[in-house]
């Protein structure tokens, strides 16, 4: 009963956002509705709750990855490589936050700042392999096809059996030109 539900989520909205004006610093009340807004299909609103609970604690990284990833979803990227950037100076050591700067610059055609943060990942969190396949799409397309090359074959030593990598060495091949070497 999608009415119902709603129903039910206006409702909520509606003592959440009394709850705001009663008690405007609880953050509590700002993270509560922005999962109801989540749950609406209102990630905008939802956006704006996150901006306020960053104000509230700005010194909490989390809560600006939280929002980083809020603005990716709605391609915000600007904002998203901001509250990314801004999470990783507040906590270095946050491996996420880290790999979504790096696609948020992947998104923007940044490859070199994508490959740093792929690379600050990665010292995070060795040896993920979606992490290095998107590393080597960077090199690829900053026509790094020697690095790419080296990069597909020691991630195949890592991950023998799997079929992502030889398609991105196939390719990274073609690039170079050599076409016998792609397709044997």
């Amino acid at each position: 009963d999608i009415y119902g539900r709603q129903e039910k989520f206006e409702q909520a909205v509606k003592i959440l956002n009394k709850a705001k004006r009663l008690l405007p610093d609880d953050i509590l009340a700002y993270a509560m509705l922005t999962q109801t807004y989540y749950q609406m299909g209102q990630s905008a609103l939802a956006v704006a709750q996150l901006e306020k609970i960053a104000k509230l604690e700005p010194y909490h990284a989390d809560n600006w990855y939280r929002l980083g990833l809020a603005n990716h979803e709605i391609k915000d990227l600007i904002q998203a490589e901001n509250a990314f950037i801004y999470c990783t100076s507040l906590n270095p050591n946050h491996k996420d936050a880290w790999y979504f700067l790096a696609l948020t610059y992947l998104e923007n055609d940044a490859f070199q700042k994508a490959i740093e943060c792929f690379q600050e990942h990665d010292r995070l969190s060795p040896n993920d392999l979606v992490t290095h396949l998107n590393w080597i799409i960077c090199e690829r397309e900053l026509q790094l096809y020697s690095q790419a090359l080296e990069h597909c074959d020691t991630l195949a030593t890592l991950y023998p059996n799997e079929a992502e990598i030889q398609i991105e060495k196939a390719i990274v091949l073609q690039c170079m030109e050599r076409y016998n070497d792609a397709y044997n």
